[in-house]
């Protein structure tokens, strides 16, 4: 399955590297998928992990994987 391209993050992997320590919202084919904070960035900025948080364990997440991360302001 393709990722959907149309809902893009204004955050590219140029500046993934900014998000790190911030709560993000993760989206998947416009759906909400995860909200927490930023725990590590992947060195060419395609992958990111949110932190373990309650119930929910440490999940990796991206653009390369077909998600889109919007910072919550």
């Amino acid at each position: 399955m393709e990722p959907d391209l149309s809902m893009q993050s204004k955050h590219g992997p140029e500046d993934s590297h900014e998000l790190l320590g911030r709560i993000v919202k993760v989206m998947e084919t416009g759906t909400i998928v995860r909200v927490g904070r930023v725990e590590c960035v992947s060195p060419n900025g395609d992958l990111i992990w949110i932190e373990a948080s309650g119930c929910e364990p440490r999940a990796l997440y991206g653009l390369a994987l077909g998600h889109s991360v919007v910072p919550v302001e």
